[in-house]
């Protein structure tokens, strides 16, 4: 079958041929991915002979199967054969693994575009959606393993991923790297409180809020005279929670723009936690701390592009908390996909594990949304008497005023993932198979005794040798 014209069926001459159960692989799954998926498969050279593979769906089938399913390529092998996928060896597989890592990558991608929930708070402040920026680490098995840096974008109304890209760790976090839109109210950490940073956004036609520290990002009043932020902070004389902002300007290519900074000082023990964290990083430094850095140690310290007309320092602090929830986006796709550590050494072989990893993500974040709107338009219905809501596929037995988890959402619509892909084989089909999956099923080439299948095979036998003399 020529690669250039391919399909969505798999035709194995397997022993003992059956009646297979029909999976969700094709049903649910295939239908869901970017169009042109099969051609752009082709010219990504991930499938560029058949051989045994009979068509695209069923590379992507066992890829994921690798990252979700499989605990090795040679349970990938043995699973693929098993459910009349491929009889494909593991090395065949992690071949096609590095070679497919530019495919998967477009696939991730392409299925990143999302509609965007608007709100009247956003049409209000002029903005179409609230942007988290951030980025987390992956790394690679071994004390000199590959470390890769994910730099994340989310939409907080969506509760979804808009864009990421994967770089080693020598590239430093940095907002310019992601998709930013006009419109948008990008909040970020300080990592990306600079000056070049906060022009990129205005450019862009963008907002943004951002932590900063007072050695990044030097501030000036109107006439271009410098601020001193700790003398400024000293003489509020403000307790723990009270607030202050005002209007500065930062110079960019010689040009003054302005901003506004929003401080809040914390309470005591946020304030001793703070500084503590600053003395061991000093010391790990092998630096000695300033005592202005430990005064502002005890202040979060913001800066927005955004007017006060349009928000008040609250609501800056308020959506600056928001950003939070990139953080148990980052804990949920580690833990739930195990991704804390990648399975592999080499660098082809570790950016297509990253992004099947995150096509998986994305195919059941799709899902998890959609089931999270229903529930809540189902809350929203049976709270509001008398309200004509359309109906749901969905039944509320519980109280619907309660909070939804979105980790056990999540848990829920992953699972449902893994058993697309993984499928259904019978115990008549696996006890067919078990002849030919026995090269899956020997022993690793190690240079050790495998003792038990030694000693049984010398009680087993018809005259046993002797022991103990």
């Amino acid at each position: 079958m020529s690669p250039a014209t391919p399909n969505n069926t798999t035709n194995l001459n397997l022993p003992q041929a059956e009646t297979f159960i029909q999976d969700e692989w094709e049903s649910e799954v295939l239908p869901r991915l970017p169009q042109g998926w099969q051609e752009q498969a082709v010219e990504h050279q991930a499938f560029v002979r058949s051989r045994k593979l009979q068509c695209p769906g069923d590379l992507l089938r066992g890829l994921l199967a690798y990252v979700l399913v499989a605990r090795s390529f040679r349970h990938l092998g043995a699973w693929s054969l098993m459910l009349g996928l491929a009889d494909v060896s593991e090395a065949d597989w992690r071949k096609r693994l590095r070679q497919a890592g530019a495919w998967l990558s477009w696939l991730f991608r392409e299925r990143l575009a999302v509609a965007r929930p608007l709100s009247p708070w956003l049409v209000q402040g002029g903005w179409l959606r609230i942007v988290l920026q951030d980025a987390t680490h992956l790394t690679c098995p071994g004390p000199r393993g590959l470390v890769w840096r994910l730099h994340s974008a989310f939409d907080l109304l969506a509760g979804r991923l808009t864009d990421m890209v994967v770089t080693s760790k020598q590239v430093a976090e940095d907002l310019r790297l992601l998709t930013v839109q006009a419109g948008d109210l990008v909040i970020t950490d300080s990592a990306n409180g600079y000056r070049d940073r906060l022009s990129f956004l205005r450019a862009a036609g963008a907002d943004g809020i951002s932590r900063f520290s007072a050695q990044s990002l030097p501030l000036s009043d109107e006439a271009g005279h410098p601020i001193d932020l700790v003398r400024w902070l000293k003489g509020r004389h403000a307790p723990a929670g009270r607030i202050g902002e005002r209007a500065v300007w930062i110079t960019v290519n010689q040009k003054q723009e302005p901003v506004r900074i929003v401080c809040l000082r914390l309470t005591e023990e946020q304030k001793v936690r703070a500084q503590k964290r600053k003395r061991a990083k000093a010391r790990d430094d092998k630096r000695q701390i300033r005592q202005d850095t430990l005064y502002l140690a005890g202040w979060l310290l913001l800066v927005t592009t955004v007017e006060t007309s349009r928000l008040t320092a609250a609501e800056v602090l308020a959506l600056y908390r928001c950003r939070w929830q990139i953080e148990l986006f980052f804990k949920r796709i580690k833990q739930l996909l195990s991704a804390q550590q990648i399975r592999a050494h080499h660098p082809q072989s570790a950016q297509a594990t990253i992004a099947a990893l995150l096509l998986c993500w994305s195919l059941q974040e799709e899902e998890a949304v959609q089931a999270r709107l229903a529930l809540q338009a189902a809350s929203a219905s049976l709270l509001v008497p008398g309200s004509a809501a359309e109906p749901l596929l969905i039944e509320v037995a519980e109280d619907p005023a309660g909070p939804i988890s979105l980790w056990q959402l999540h848990v829920l619509c992953l699972d449902q993932l893994r058993r697309q892909v993984q499928g259904s084989i019978s115990a008549q089909r696996f006890r067919s198979c078990l002849g030919r999956c026995r090269r899956f099923l020997q022993g690793s080439r190690r240079r050790r005794t495998h003792w038990y299948w030694t000693q049984f095979q010398q009680f087993a036998s018809p005259s046993p040798v002797e022991v103990g003399r």
